[in-house]
């Protein structure tokens, strides 16, 4: 090869490059013969005959594994040969065991990542080791061979790689933590945030916010997170990012602003129109308060919850018809609550609205505001609604609607709490 190697990429895609120039052995990098490549690369020292067919061709059907085999390695070598990287005796098989030959030049960034890792996790010295982990976490581009994330013989690397990734961001973070380096923190914790976004590392992003006294992007940050949990997820935030929204509160008395600029921070934008959405931790706080101040001064709030039913009473569940359904709704209650109210989605199937300075019956008027405001009225059969007052005490009435006959009936909140509605009958 002259001296030049042939450079892999396996973390976060999956791409060859010789002399300088991007090369592909075929279109699709998901066929059999790349395949084989990623494999023999993965395994450098050799992989068994039985070991390869299984990982290769999984549980297909095949008549004659071991000719299939041959022919997907005389097809790489051919493309070898063709693309002029290698010739066809980089693959080597010897006694059962397949594998690259020595003085094949390849260049894979999974070895590097390991090697650095182990060279990294070998250092005495903290500060060093903490110099090499963060080019750990820089050089981690994303999970192994995406592309393939349903074949089985992926699985287990994506794991180990994934796992390595991991500890030296969190080892990063601990030392970042120690020495007070929280742009490092960020920006670590940033990039994990970004390629694995449901493993919690938006908690560093906040933590590092926080320590750098950059309020507003993580008060940002916590709403958007917050908001991506339910949505995607269904759950509400991690104990640690409520806690840490709670330091905000620190940072902002030890910040000095005029009452002009304070004004600003806190007026949200005019052009907002209709109830105020907000992440459901910060709907519970609103809640509390909320609650506190109406055994003070009498005044009434009633809580909302809207359920959206596959029609028939069952809680409709994930898909694309949920999403669609819940998108309506969420447009639906900003558009029948008055700006003095606000709203949450509380879980996947069900959103929940606290209403201030209500009647009973004025509660019925906005259920039908609701109704009124999805884009098909046939569409207020797949809701239900469970309406309580805040100053309840358990056992006062409540009120449940029946979309099925239109009508409401009283529950007490023991009732609403242990009762699934359960009907018979097809939606409109």
């Amino acid at each position: 090869m002259n001296g030049k190697s042939l450079k892999v990429t396996m973390l976060g895609n999956f791409s060859m490059e010789y002399d300088g120039e991007t090369i592909r052995f075929e279109r699709n990098n998901a066929t059999k013969a790349n395949q084989l490549l990623q494999i023999l690369l993965c395994y450098r020292n050799g992989i068994a005959r039985e070991l390869l067919i299984q990982k290769l061709f999984g549980t297909e059907e095949i008549a004659d594994a071991s000719n299939s085999l041959r022919a997907v390695v005389f097809r790489l070598r051919r493309l070898f040969e063709q693309s002029g990287v290698l010739d066809e005796k980089a693959i080597r098989v010897r006694q059962g065991m397949y594998y690259f030959s020595p003085e094949a030049e390849v260049d894979c960034d999974i070895y590097r990542f390991e090697e650095l890792v182990s060279e990294a996790l070998a250092k005495t010295a903290e500060l060093e080791r903490y110099e090499l982990l963060k080019q750990c976490c820089e050089s981690y581009k994303g999970p192994f061979l995406p592309m393939l994330g349903s074949c089985e013989w992926t699985i287990a690397w994506n794991i180990k790689y994934k796992n390595m990734y991991f500890d030296c961001v969190r080892k990063v973070c601990a030392i970042s933590r120690k020495y007070g380096d929280y742009e490092t923190m960020l920006r670590v914790s940033e990039q994990a945030a970004a390629l694995y976004p449901f493993d919690e590392w938006q908690s560093g992003q906040m933590e590092a916010l926080v320590a750098l006294g950059r309020v507003r992007e993580a008060s940002k940050l916590y709403e958007e997170t917050g908001r991506f949990m339910f949505e995607e997820l269904g759950v509400s935030l991690p104990a640690q990012m409520t806690e840490q929204m709670r330091e905000l509160g620190k940072q902002v008395q030890n910040h000095t602003d005029t009452m002009e600029d304070v004004i600003k921070n806190l007026r949200e934008a005019e052009e907002i129109q209709g109830a105020f959405f907000c992440a459901y931790p910060n709907f519970v706080e609103s809640y509390r308060l909320v609650k506190r101040v109406i055994e003070r001064t009498g005044q009434s709030a009633w809580l909302l919850l809207c359920t959206i039913t596959d029609g028939r009473g069952y809680a409709l569940e994930g898909g694309d018809r949920l999403e669609l359904l819940a998108q309506e709704v969420d447009v639906a209650i900003r558009q029948a609550l008055r700006r003095g109210d606000m709203y949450t989605r509380y879980s996947a199937n069900q959103y929940l609205a606290l209403m201030m300075e209500l009647k009973q019956e004025d509660c019925r008027i906005v259920v039908e505001r609701i109704n009124a405001c999805m884009e098909r009225k046939s569409r207020k059969n797949y809701l239900s609604y469970h309406i309580a007052p805040i100053n309840t005490v358990l056992g006062e009435a409540a009120l449940c609607y029946d979309v099925w006959k239109n009508t409401w009936s009283d529950l007490t909140l023991s009732q609403i709490n242990g009762t699934e509605v359960r009907r018979d009958g097809d939606s409109e």
